[in-house]
């Protein structure tokens, strides 16, 4: 009796259900998926190495609950703070590196700062307590003052509570749930990107050869500018904002967490490395006059298309990490918010490699057109006019409409506190 061949055989011979929406080598995609699960797993994991820094709450219940943390007034004698140890509380935390002598000024710099916030908000209460006695005695002007008050010192705590830094669990889980929001929409668009190429007859690419110029230089430029401000950011000597990871209370820490800026470097340099392709590899069709619009139009539908998602899904990212920065504002935060900017110039370059290639398929219809025995007006409609409009001066409707969609998420969740202050 013949024995029947095994699935694995068969395999080949039968294309895989992925098949249609891939653009890339498979190893690639698999390789992606992995990048963001580890993302989650290193962003998660890196609380259990955290510094148990002397944390406070986001709020207060009550100012009196405030008011107790400036500690009892102090005499012209006493040194400034409550303590000195709370001058040198993080020295013994400092790495032993090259960068130590720094965090030790990081560190004596934080006390003095974390002493003068003190100092400013025993002051507040000294004069919100004032202002209380001469509102009981109907002083007409003490309420006002008193709202006035109650504002400074919600200043001085919220300075206070990013000095000592905030709570592990919360910044953390606000970590990984930003992480997997991002991570799992760039994968919806780099799988659906390589569906939509497919069905407009874009080869696909076998070789890695092929996109390895784009892979590189896009993963270089994320990384290079995600790891300088990293840097910028964690070794600073004023730095005004703290928290479980930070480089110079806990190293351990800070080496978990921002490891994750290798494979989120690998997952952007993938999806831009798709677009770069899709843009750079001949199209088998010919724009061919004796079809409406060239027989080019799905051709088009799929950078119009494409040219609007990429911005729309790149003011969606960037709204939802500037909120979580504009919720805790602070000088570090907004130096942080530049981490993207590598890859944000990477994708405003594919951006203009959509529209060259639109101008270069407008051009190419223009010239078969000038070769038609009936002249170019009986020539079909340009199938380039809906993306770049019909004279070179116009701005291209589609980056407008995507732009006004980025610029409303960004105000939706009101990002630019973060660079303006604003309440």
């Amino acid at each position: 009796m013949a024995r029947r061949p095994t699935t694995d055989r068969q395999a080949p011979d039968q294309p895989s259900k992925l098949e249609p929406w891939l653009l890339l080598p498979s190893w690639m995609y698999w390789a992606a998926c992995g990048a963001v699960t580890l993302t989650l797993g290193l962003s998660y994991s890196a609380r259990w190495s955290g510094s148990d820094v002397d944390t406070l709450p986001e709020t207060f219940s009550s100012f009196d609950e405030a008011c107790a943390l400036a500690g009892p007034a102090r005499s012209p004698l006493q040194p400034r703070a409550t303590t000195v140890a709370e001058v040198t509380a993080g020295k013994a935390a400092a790495p032993t590196s090259s960068c130590s002598n720094r965090c030790t000024e990081q560190i004596e710099k934080r006390g003095q700062q974390i002493a003068d916030v003190r100092e400013q908000l025993r002051i507040a209460c000294q004069r919100k307590r004032a202002l209380a006695d001469a509102l009981e005695a109907g002083e007409p002007l003490a309420r006002q003052a008193l709202r006035e008050e109650k504002a400074e010192l919600t200043a001085q705590y919220r300075a206070l509570r990013q000095l000592r830094g905030p709570k592990r669990d919360a910044e953390s889980n606000s970590n990984v749930i930003n992480l997997g929001v991002t991570g799992l929409l760039g994968l919806l668009a780099l799988f659906a990107f390589g569906r939509h190429a497919n069905s407009v007859g874009i080869g696909r690419c076998l070789d890695f050869k092929d996109i390895r110029r784009p892979f590189w230089l896009t993963a270089s430029a994320t990384f290079l500018v995600a790891a300088t401000v990293t840097i910028i950011e964690s070794l600073q000597i004023n730095k005004t904002s703290f928290d479980w990871s930070s480089y110079c209370l806990s190293h351990v820490a800070f080496v978990v967490n921002h490891a994750v800026l290798l494979p989120v470097t690998f997952t952007v340099a993938v999806q831009l490395s798709a677009g770069f392709f899709a843009m750079g590899a001949p199209h088998p069709l010919e724009p061919d006059p004796k079809l409406p619009a060239w027989g080019m139009r799905r051709y088009v539908v799929f950078l119009e298309t494409w040219c609007l998602l990429i911005v729309v899904i790149v003011g969606a990212v960037a709204a939802l990490w500037l909120r979580t920065l504009a919720n805790d504002r602070s000088p570090t935060n907004i130096v942080v918010s530049f981490m993207g900017w590598g890859a944000l110039a990477a994708t405003a370059t594919l951006i203009w490699r959509i529209v060259r290639t639109a101008i270069a398929l407008r051009d190419k219809c223009e010239l078969l057109a000038l070769a038609l025995p009936l002249g170019i007006d009986k020539a079909p409609a340009d199938p380039t006019e809906g993306l770049l409009g019909k004279n070179w001066w116009q701005m291209p409707s589609v980056l407008v409409a995507a732009s006004g969609i980025a610029w409303w998420l960004l105000g939706l969740v009101d990002a630019g506190r973060l660079y303006t202050g604003g309440p």
